[in-house]
């Protein structure tokens, strides 16, 4: 793909470029001797400090000498950034190291270390940590593996670092897939999918979250990469309720860039681009399809439907078909749509647009970066009137159904025109629309390419009959 996603050596701090996560786990050459493990461990280590009452694990070292000492003996660096306030540090302790499971593993599969004041601050910055107590699973050389923050229980602790240790050989490779091919956007994702399919949902989710503010600013990232994205973080919630807030506030954030367009531009808030504009609100659809949240996409759908200043190309992102199905069986949803024929009508502007577009493209006075807009704005055109048929049809109003179809294939008597309206007929359960279009179109098109998608949509609605 074209989009780039930029590498660093170290994590970037928020907002300043994607930085995949964590490089994986070496693996070890040799098994550590037995005689070191568990409590033993913490002895032979130079620097360590003996346990206190089995909790204090951490060793006196500084950040340097434990990269060293990690690279050693090969293990990962599990370092804990205290809190400012004391208390808080006090009740994250109690909730993780009162475990003497937590204890034990810390002691064989890590070099545990902890910070606070000054060198907490520090590595926070260079972390990209926002909040505190947290704790950080680093390779010796300081890349990231893994990040735990409250509220956390030990036994989310000790089963994240178990599946780090367990599948850091197919991580290893993901990531360095990832390392390898740098400026490829799908192996970035795939990395992220690792994550997911090893249940390491938390630092999966950092990913998305990372892939999906540095998409925003690249090309390649599009409709495609924002279905993927939504639909994997959507499946999180299960297994890890943050996603659903992550979703949520992706959705507010896309509301947000829909509204400009209202709003008075100013320096600071620009107003957006069409093509802003048609991503926006295909997140939102595609986000309120996954979050199932009919009421506020009601809500939405009834404001922004009718705002005159969001353009008609862009009502289709809007009132996609895959919402519409989210609400196939919502009767207000389909009295909305079917309420909205002077927003849905304006589909003629998209399709005047369009033939002006087409226009300056064949007399070659169409800049590069918007040719795009030629295709999209005839296919969003004729969705709309997709969408707004259906909608007619399933709210009763089939004479009103029958003159819009006519409309638009005098206008467009296209293969596209009529497979979309056929579709929105057999959705809606109107199969003498599908009839009567399927023959008019029959009767209509040259070339056997045009009639070929209406000749399936015929044979599967009337099997016997073709």
């Amino acid at each position: 793909m074209d989009a780039r996603v930029h590498r660093r050596s170290q994590p970037a701090p928020p907002g300043q470029g994607y930085t995949p996560g964590p490089r994986t786990l070496r693996e070890r050459h040799a098994p550590m001797n037995p005689l070191l493990s568990l409590g033993l461990l913490s002895l032979a280590l130079p620097g360590a400090r003996a346990p206190a009452g089995g909790q204090d694990l951490f060793r006196d070292l500084s950040f340097e000498s434990a990269q060293a000492q990690a690279s050693e003996l090969e293990l990962p660096l599990l370092v804990e950034l205290e809190s400012a306030d004391p208390a808080e540090t006090a009740a994250f302790d109690a909730a993780v190291w009162s475990d003497a499971k937590a204890v034990r593993y810390v002691e064989v599969e890590v070099l545990p270390v902890r910070y606070g004041g000054a060198e907490a601050d520090r590595l926070a910055v260079r972390y990209g940590v926002e909040a505190r107590p947290a704790v950080l699973v680093l390779e010796a050389d300081g890349q990231e593996l893994l990040r735990l923050v409250p509220p956390l229980s030990s036994s989310r602790f000790v089963r994240n670092l178990r599946l780090l240790t367990a599948h850091r050989g197919e991580i290893s490779a993901a990531r360095r897939a990832a390392e390898a091919r740098p400026d490829d956007f799908e192996i970035g994702l795939a990395y992220a999918q690792t994550l997911t399919r090893v249940r390491l949902f938390g630092p999966a989710l950092v990913e998305f979250e990372r892939i999906w503010e540095f998409g925003h600013d690249e090309e390649g990232f599009r409709k495609e990469h924002l279905a993927f994205v939504v639909r994997t973080v959507a499946n999180m919630i299960t297994d890890n309720p943050k996603a659903r807030n992550t979703l949520a506030r992706w959705r507010e954030r896309a509301v947000a860039t829909l509204a400009r367009a209202s709003a008075e531009p100013t320096a600071e808030h620009p107003a957006p681009t069409l093509r802003e504009l048609m991503e926006a609100a295909s997140e939102v659809g595609a986000i309120n399809a996954q979050l199932d949240n009919r009421e506020h996409s009601l809500q939405l759908y009834a404001q922004l439907g009718r705002d005159p200043n969001i353009p008609p190309e862009v009502l289709y992102a809007l009132f996609n078909r895959h919402v519409f199905r989210l609400f196939y069986n919502d009767k207000r949803f389909a009295d909305l749509i079917a309420g909205c024929g002077d927003v849905f009508l304006r589909a003629d502007q998209a399709f005047n647009s369009y033939e002006e577009h087409l226009r300056l493209l064949n007399e070659g006075q169409l800049p590069a970066d918007r040719e795009y807009l030629v295709d999209a704005l005839r296919k969003a055109a004729t969705a709309q009137v997709g969408i707004y048929y259906e909608a007619l049809l399933q709210t009763g109003k089939t004479e009103e159904a029958v003159q819009l179809a006519d409309v638009v294939c005098n206008r467009y008597p296209l293969g596209e025109t009529y497979v979309e309206l056929m579709s929105a007929a057999k959705r809606a359960g109107a199969r003498d629309e599908i009839r009567r279009l399927g023959e008019q179109a029959l009767g209509r098109l040259q070339g056997s390419k045009e009639k070929a998608g209406v000749r399936e949509v015929l044979e599967k609605t009337f099997p016997r009959e073709h």
